[in-house]
């Protein structure tokens, strides 16, 4: 099981590059190693796991990674003049956020392997990233 109950300290640089909305080049760069190309998903969780992780310890639970998913969906809408409904992730759902972060392990365990770059709670309280804050760098164009 890959619960983890105690923060680790990883110092490993993670720097996410990518558009505001992440609709173009899309990518996440560990420790200088060869960037590692995210769909637009992926690129999204990350996004908001980083986000969050520079405000807080805790784990964001897969409802609150929804609700800004949406959020940011209807930010993007709005830029483009388009109506709420037809943004980059309509319909949201925890199974996308499921899929999304397995997929993200799968591509980060080619690049580092023994990663846990992105870690699961406890049971119901959703996933952060480990490494500490000064070492998240975001970029968004």
């Amino acid at each position: 099981m890959d619960t983890v109950l105690k923060e680790k300290k990883r110092t490993d640089t993670v720097i996410l590059v990518g558009s505001r909305f992440g609709d173009r080049d899309r990518q996440l760069i560990i420790n200088g190693a060869r960037p590692i190309r995210l769909d637009r998903r992926e690129f999204m969780i990350l996004r908001i796991l980083g986000d969050f992780r520079k405000k807080s310890d805790e784990f964001l639970p897969v409802s609150e990674i929804l609700e800004r998913i949406q959020l940011l969906n209807a930010e993007n809408s709005l830029a483009q003049g388009l109506d709420e409904s037809t943004g980059f992730w309509v319909y949201p759902v925890a199974g996308d956020v499921y899929v999304s972060v397995a997929g993200l392990r799968k591509k980060l365990e080619a690049v580092l392997p023994a990663s846990s770059l992105i870690e699961k709670g406890p049971r119901g309280e959703g996933y952060r990233i480990s490494v500490i804050p000064a070492k998240i760098f975001i970029s968004l164009s």
